[in-house]
């Protein structure tokens, strides 16, 4: 992250390496947060640190855990669509499980190789018809696993990650 001032730019952090800051919403989110602490005239070596520190938020894009290749990442905080779009621009091979997609732009649905669908705690389903929903997060978790490593078998290049976003009421509640 670069700082500009008085015409002079200045490099006052890498997060790059970061195991929490990953995707170009994230980067966003970084560099408010550096504009912010500059603003406050907190020096360049705090702002560093604080990028370093920083261990991410439960629930938003945060990897939980790895099978083999496949990484599994709670994002059940992103409720909005633009969060949304975010997470699934940012990971590769997205195989998606939530309540409902909304309407996303076609670019960032062929994103996503396979949708696994919650049921509401109410039992109501996704708005299309003919779509696959399951009751609790465990169901849709292993069929995701199942197509993700289908996947693997057909194509080794493949970099699998289950995206548990957006969230719904209860989503947290169902593992």
């Amino acid at each position: 992250i670069y700082a500009n001032t008085k015409g002079r730019t200045r490099r006052i952090a890498q997060y790059s390496g970061s195991p929490v800051l990953l995707g170009g919403h994230l980067a966003q989110d970084a560099a408010a947060a550096v504009a912010l602490a500059a603003g406050f005239h907190v020096n360049d070596s705090s702002i560093g640190n604080g990028l370093a520190s920083f261990r991410g938020l439960a629930g938003r894009f945060d990897c939980i855990g790895t099978d083999g290749r496949v990484v599994f990442v709670d994002d059940r905080a992103s409720t909005s669509l633009a969060s949304t779009e975010a997470a699934i621009a940012a990971c590769p091979d997205v195989f998606w499980i939530g309540h409902s997609l909304g309407p996303l732009p076609k670019k960032i649905k062929s994103a996503i190789r396979s949708a696994f669908y919650l049921t509401a705690p109410d039992g109501s389903g996704p708005p299309a018809e003919g779509i696959v929903t399951f009751k609790d997060a465990d169901e849709a978790t292993a069929a995701a696993l199942r197509a993700a490593t289908d996947v693997m078998r057909t194509e080794p290049q493949a970099t699998p990650v289950i995206l548990f976003s957006p969230g719904m009421p209860g989503f947290e509640r169902q593992g």
